[in-house]
């Protein structure tokens, strides 16, 4: 036997828009109920989201003002370096008086009537001692005999010393030399 709950005398097209409608009406509560439960979500999390977002940008605005304030020193350290370099620029000029001296004269007389066999490759200059200090390479001894003999003659200079090995060959000579400056024309 039947119960009576379970017996529907309605035609069965009947019966099927019931079902129907019954369906409908179960997901339009399920989808309402998870709105709900979304919407409540959403409204839960939105004081995190904003103290969150807002905390980002003050970290931002901080990190940029620190940048600045540090792009800031960099600069004024730097400007303070260059103001020390033209102090002291400006007291060697002013008080050393940077000027061409009489030496370095004299050696660029000396280079440029130089024989054209002769190349330098190093020159030194000890200014405790006055001393200078040559080596290089001459195409020939005539050469470098010319050069020696400049140096001998040349006002300037005295106490020319030239090792024997510099004369041994007769061609590509290489060649050191050392002589002192007079000390009564030196600035």
């Amino acid at each position: 036997m039947h119960s009576t709950h379970s017996l529907n005398l309605l035609p069965p097209e009947d019966q099927t828009t019931i079902g129907h409608e019954r369906l409908r009406r179960y997901v339009v509560v399920c989808c309402g109920g998870i709105a709900v439960l979304l919407s409540m979500g959403i409204i839960l999390l939105l004081p995190t989201y904003f103290f969150l977002y807002f905390q980002n940008r003050g970290i931002v605005e901080l990190l940029t003002a620190r940048l600045e304030t540090s792009k800031s020193a960099q600069a004024e350290e730097t400007e303070l370096r260059v103001t020390e370099v033209n102090e002291t620029l400006r007291r060697l000029q002013t008080d050393y008086a940077l000027r061409e001296s009489a030496l370095t004269s004299n050696m660029q007389t000396l280079f440029r009537e130089a024989p054209a066999g002769i190349t330098l490759l190093t020159f030194s200059y000890e200014k405790e001692t006055s001393r200078i200090s040559l080596r290089g390479t001459a195409t020939t001894r005539n050469d470098l005999l010319q050069f020696i003999s400049a140096i001998r003659n040349h006002p300037l200079f005295e106490q020319v010393e030239s090792p024997v090995e510099n004369i041994l060959q007769d061609r590509d000579v290489s060649f050191t030399l050392s002589f002192s400056v007079k000390q009564t024309q030196t600035p």
